[in-house]
């Protein structure tokens, strides 16, 4: 991975250059695939793309931020025209030039929450249960709104029968600011008979203005006192027994890190 490199005194600048895309061959010998220079629309492309990360990293870093950190493993293969060959050689001058910048990745701490309303194992479940009756009885008075996005897969239920609605997915992006936790909730997915009917934007659906207890149902949703189960943070997918462990530690003053027994 080229890095065009622009130092003065004590301040270094730097600018990743290009990617050589190699591998290994069954005997072994290094595979050149090619090079690709990044300027244009694939450095935008890089900048832009989310990656998929595990429950204890940022879901906001992108492809091309992960390569500027120099958080993973690598050696120097070239310093300007002259090949490097030494491991220790490497290690002096990642030491002088990579890690020596005063630069830090900059990156949101955010998790990326996917959750969903359906009866579970806590006393709160009836409360899940009214919350999944009041998006039922909505999307029975108005099943267009679930049509209109592609939800040709309850039709064949119109025919015969009222829909179901069995659980309503969530998704949220949560903001960890210091000790502060800001939660954004960004989709729902509300499924008809076990099937996702449709994906609606949080922001669209509160412009519907569904009343539920005379509150708004949009609101009701950012409330705690019901039962919910975490399916993923970030890409990880999260044991169902571990679910509510997982919330608890997401809602902590500081995000510990989740170890491999909350996952599956």
């Amino acid at each position: 991975m080229p890095k065009k490199w622009n130092g003065k005194k004590d301040k270094l600048r730097w600018t990743l250059a290009g990617l050589s895309i190699l591998n290994d061959t069954k005997s072994g010998e290094p595979l050149l695939y090619g090079y690709l220079e990044l300027k244009g629309d694939l450095k935008g492309k890089l900048d832009s793309a989310a990656m998929h990360t595990n429950a204890n990293a940022s879901s906001s870093i992108t492809i091309g931020k992960a390569l500027s950190s120099h958080a993973y493993r690598f050696d120097i293969l070239y310093y300007g025209d002259k090949p490097i060959g030494d491991f220790a050689k490497s290690e002096s001058i990642k030491k002088r030039t990579f890690y020596n910048t005063g630069e830090k990745l900059k990156v949101q701490d955010t998790r990326a929450v996917r959750y969903s309303l359906e009866p579970g194992p806590s006393a709160l479940t009836i409360r899940t249960a009214e919350l999944i009756n009041y998006f039922d009885t909505f999307f029975n008075q108005n099943p267009q709104e679930l049509l209109n996005r592609g939800g040709d897969s309850i039709l064949d239920f119109l025919q015969y029968r009222s829909l179901v609605v069995t659980k309503v997915e969530i998704v949220e992006q949560w903001h960890r600011q210091g000790k502060s936790l800001i939660r954004e909730i960004k989709s729902i997915e509300p499924y008809v008979f076990g099937v996702k009917a449709a994906t609606i934007p949080y922001d669209e659906f509160k412009t519907w203005g569904v009343q539920a207890e005379g509150k708004l149902l949009s609101d009701l949703i950012l409330t705690d006192d019901y039962y919910r189960r975490v399916i993923t943070i970030n890409s990880t997918l999260i044991a169902p027994g571990q679910s509510n462990q997982a919330w608890i530690l997401l809602q902590s003053d500081i995000w510990p890190t989740l170890h491999s027994d909350l996952t599956q």
